[in-house]
C-alpha cells in the first residue's frame, strides 16, 4: 500500500520516467472491478517483443458487440478477456492507466485533453499525426471458443487453486528430485492435459536420468488416454505461467470453479493450420461484491498470437472517424434491452433500497443516485437532492413522470417553469398550506401559492399540478 504523498514510478512507452503522486488507500480486492487481479497478471511479460508499455498500461477496456464492458490483457504467454454483462462498455477504448486520453499520465497531454475521466482523445485526423493503439483479442476469443466447442473436447471443471497446487507439487519435485533452484523450477515446463476420464493431469517434463546420475532427461509427451478412453491434447508450459494465473483466478471473488481444456492455441502456419497447443480456460460466475454476471476466458501458451495491436477507434465510428448512426442506434438498443433485464427484479419498488437499484440498473450507471430515495404514493419514487425540486419516477417504467416540490425554494423553481422565465420569486412571495391525511390515510399534497410582483397569483400542489379548490382532492 502506498501512503499519502508517496510516488509511484514506472517507465513510459517511449522510455521516459513517469510518476504519479498517490493518496493513501487500503488495498481491498473486493472493491476492485471483477477480474482486476487476473487482468494485471495476464498483462505481465514482454508482450509481442515490440511493445514496451509497462503491464498496467496493457489492460484495455472497451465495449463488446452487445455494449457490455469488456477488458482485455495480453502478453507473449497468453491473452485474457473479462466481460461484465451488467456494465456499459466504453464507446472509445480505454487504457487502464492512461484512460481515454491514450497518453501517459499525468504529463505531456495534448491541448484540450486530460487523463482518466477527461475528454476522449481525437483518434483520427490529429494535427500531430499521433496514432493511439488498443488490443484486439478476437483471435484469442475464437481459439478459446473453438477449443471448448469442438467435437469430443475434453473439458475439466476444477477450483483454480487446485490446479495451482498441482503445479506447485511438480515444481517441488524439480527442486527436491532434480536439484533445481526455485527459479529454475518455475521456468521449467510442466505437462498439462485432460485424460479420458475428464480429469486434470499435471506431470513433470524433466526427470532424473537414471543412466547418468546428476543429470536430467526430457520425457516424452504423456499418454493422454485412460484405459481405452481417448484423452485430449497435451501442452507443456512453464510452471510459473500456470501458477500465477491460477492464483489470480483463485483470488477473484466468486470464481470457485473454472472450466479447462487443452487444444490448439493461437499460432498458425502460413497455410492457416494451427501450430502448438495451449491451456484454455473459461468461467461464467456472479461477482459476490456487486452481483454482476461475469464471463472470463483466456489462453496460456508458450508463444501467444491471440492479441494484436490495432488502431483505437470508436465503437460507433466510420473509418474516417465520423459518427455511424446505424451502429449508434444498434448499440444503444442493445444496452437499453440489457438494462431493462437487469432492472426487472426491482420494478415496483417497495423499499428505498429497491428504488435505488431500479434506477441504477435502468440507467446503466455506476455513479451514485441523484439523492436520498423516497417512496411516493401511486407506485412512484423520487430522490431528495436538497433543492426542494426533485424529479419523480414511475415504479413501473422508471421514467420521469413528474416533479415533487418540498420547499419554498423548490416552489420558486417550479413557478419559473410556469412563467417561462422572468424574475424568480423570493420566499417571502410564497406561502404554503401543509397537506393532511385523508380518511383513507393517504396524504393530501401541500399547496403552494406564489404572489408575483405584478399582482398575479399561481397556485399548485407539491406534485406541480395546478390547484383550483379542495374538491380536487375528494
Amino acid at each position: 500500500m502506498l501512503g499519502s504523498g508517496q510516488t509511484l514510478e514506472w517507465g513510459g512507452p517511449n522510455g521516459e520516467q513517469l510518476s504519479y503522486i498517490c493518496n493513501q488507500y487500503g488495498n481491498n480486492p473486493a472493491t476492485l472491478n471483477p477480474g482486476n487481479a487476473i487482468l494485471h497478471m495476464a498483462a505481465r511479460g514482454k508482450v509481442f517483443s515490440k511493445v514496451d508499455d509497462p503491464a498496467i498500461m496493457r489492460v484495455h477496456m472497451m465495449s463488446d458487440d452487445d455494449g457490455n464492458l469488456m477488458s482485455v490483457a495480453g502478453s507473449e504467454h497468453g491473452a485474457f478477456i473479462v466481460t461484465d454483462h451488467n456494465t456499459d462498455g466504453f464507446d472509445v477504448p480505454h487504457s487502464l492507466s492512461r484512460g481515454n486520453a491514450y497518453q501517459p499520465q499525468p504529463q505531456n497531454l495534448a491541448e484540450g485533453e486530460t487523463a482518466w475521466g477527461g475528454r476522449a482523445a481525437a483518434l483520427t485526423g490529429r494535427s500531430d499525426g499521433k496514432t493511439y493503439n488498443t488490443l484486439n483479442a478476437r483471435r484469442a476469443a475464437a481459439a478459446n471458443e473453438a477449443a471448448f466447442e469442438a467435437d469430443g473436447a475434453q473439458v475439466c471443471t476444477i477450483d483454480p487453486g487446485d490446479l495451482a497446487d498441482r503445479v506447485a507439487d511438480v515444481r517441488r519435485f524439480y527442486e527436491d528430485k532434480c536439484g533445481m533452484s526455485r527459479r529454475e523450477a518455475e521456468n521449467t515446463g510442466v505437462y498439462v492435459y485432460i485424460n479420458g476420464n475428464g480429469e486434470m493431469c499435471v506431470r513433470p517434463s524433466m526427470v532424473p536420468d537414471e543412466k547418468n546420475p546428476g543429470q536430467m532427461r526430457l520425457i516424452k509427451t504423456p499418454n493422454t488416454k485412460s484405459g481405452t478412453k481417448a484423452g485430449g491434447h497435451a501442452v507443456k508450459i512453464p510452471a510459473k505461467d500456470i501458477t500465477r494465473m491460477a492464483r489470480a483466478m483463485q483470488a477473484e471473488p466468486g470464481m470457485d470453479n473454472v472450466e479447462f481444456t487443452v487444444s490448439h492455441g493461437t499460432q498458425t502456419a502460413d497455410n492457416g493450420k494451427p501450430i502448438g497447443n495451449a491451456l484454455h480456460f473459461r468461467s461464467n460466475y456472479v461477482s459476490p461484491t456487486n452481483h454482476h454476471e461475469i464471463t472470463m476466458r483466456g489462453t496460456i501458451e508458450n508463444s501467444s498470437h491471440g492479441v494484436d495491436e490495432v488502431q483505437a477507434r470508436s465503437k460507433v465510428a466510420n473509418p474516417d472517424g465520423t459518427m455511424n448512426f446505424e451502429k449508434r442506434r444498434e448499440l444503444d438498443s442493445k444496452r437499453a434491452a440489457r438494462r431493462r433485464r437487469d432492472a426487472e427484479p426491482y420494478r415496483h419498488p417497495t423499499t428505498t433500497t429497491d428504488a435505488e437499484r431500479f434506477w441504477r440498473k435502468l440507467h446503466g450507471s455506476t455513479r451514485n443516485t441523484p439523492g436520498r430515495a423516497e417512496l411516493l404514493e401511486g407506485d412512484r419514487f423520487t430522490f431528495r437532492t436538497g433543492s426542494g425540486y426533485d424529479t419523480v419516477f414511475s415504479g413501473d417504467t422508471g421514467r420521469a413522470v413528474g416533479v415533487s416540490i418540498s420547499s419554498k425554494q423548490g416552489a420558486a423553481f417550479h413557478a419559473m417553469t410556469i412563467r417561462h422565465g422572468g424574475i424568480m420569486p423570493t420566499e417571502d412571495q410564497i406561502s404554503v398550506r401543509k397537506g393532511k391525511a385523508r380518511k383513507t390515510k393517504r396524504d393530501i399534497p401541500d399547496v403552494y401559492t406564489v404572489h408575483w410582483a405584478d399582482g398575479k397569483v399561481d397556485r399548485f400542489t407539491a406534485d406541480g399540478e395546478p390547484y383550483t379548490d379542495d374538491r380536487q382532492f375528494d
